[in-house]
């Protein structure tokens, strides 16, 4: 219980951060930031559903073995490829972070 709450809380901090990013336009970073934040939040999640080990850095793919619904699954998504574009600038060809 008391993991799922000190990732839930992290999570709300790193949006907090974010949200003060965004003020001052780091976009890239806002955006390797929010899938961090979304990452501990689903870790929370899991925790709850009573998974207690998550191998994949994906939260498409933490989502999909959930079974969770859709539209979170097509936010996940789009999460992961910010933040695979936020962290490692060469790894998607013909996208450059901000």
């Amino acid at each position: 219980m008391q993991r799922r709450l000190d990732l839930l809380r992290q999570a709300e901090n790193d949006l907090e951060w974010a949200e003060h990013s965004l003020t001052g336009g780091f976009c890239s970073q806002v955006c390797f930031i929010c899938r961090q934040s979304a990452g501990k939040a689903l870790k929370a999640y899991c925790l709850f559903k009573g998974f207690d080990t998550v191998r994949t850095h994906s939260l498409y793919r933490i989502m999909k073995e959930l079974q969770e619904n859709w539209q979170l699954k097509t936010c996940a998504r789009e999460l992961d490829i910010y933040y695979i574009s936020a962290r490692y600038p060469d790894a998607l060809a013909g996208w450059r972070p901000v």
